[in-house]
C-alpha cells in the first residue's frame, strides 16, 4: 500500500516533469522566436538614434524576452525541486522494499523453526 502510494507519486512527479519540460522547451523557442526577430530588426543600425515607435517595439521585445527568460529559470527551478523529491521517493521506495524483504527473510526462517 505505502510502495503504492510511492509509485504513484513517483508517476506523478515524472508526468509534473515532463510537462514542465515540455512548458520550458516552448518557452525556449519563443524566446529563440523574439531573438531572432529583434536580429532582424537590429541589422543595418549602425547606431543607437531614437527610432520613435520602432524603439518602443525593441523596448518591448527586449522586456518580453527577458520575462520569457526568467519564467524559463524559474520554471528550471521547479524542475530540479521536482527531480529532488523524485529521487528522495525512490531511495525511500528502495529502503522500504529492502527492509520488506529482509522481515520477510526472518519471517521464512521462523516459520522454519
Amino acid at each position: 500500500s505505502k510502495l503504492r502510494e510511492q509509485d504513484d507519486l513517483i508517476l506523478k512527479y515524472q508526468s509534473e516533469i515532463r510537462q514542465r519540460n515540455d512548458d520550458i522547451e516552448k518557452k525556449m523557442y519563443r524566446v529563440d522566436r523574439l531573438n531572432r526577430k529583434y536580429e532582424k530588426m537590429m541589422e543595418g543600425q549602425e547606431d543607437e538614434e531614437n527610432l520613435g515607435p520602432l524603439e518602443a517595439t525593441i523596448k518591448s521585445l527586449k522586456a518580453d524576452i527577458e520575462a520569457e527568460k526568467e519564467e524559463a529559470g524559474r520554471l528550471e527551478g521547479v524542475w530540479l525541486a521536482d527531480q529532488t523529491r523524485l529521487v528522495e521517493s525512490a531511495q525511500a521506495a528502495e529502503t522500504t522494499l529492502e527492509a520488506n524483504a529482509e522481515l520477510r527473510a526472518r519471517g521464512r526462517i521462523l516459520n522454519e523453526r
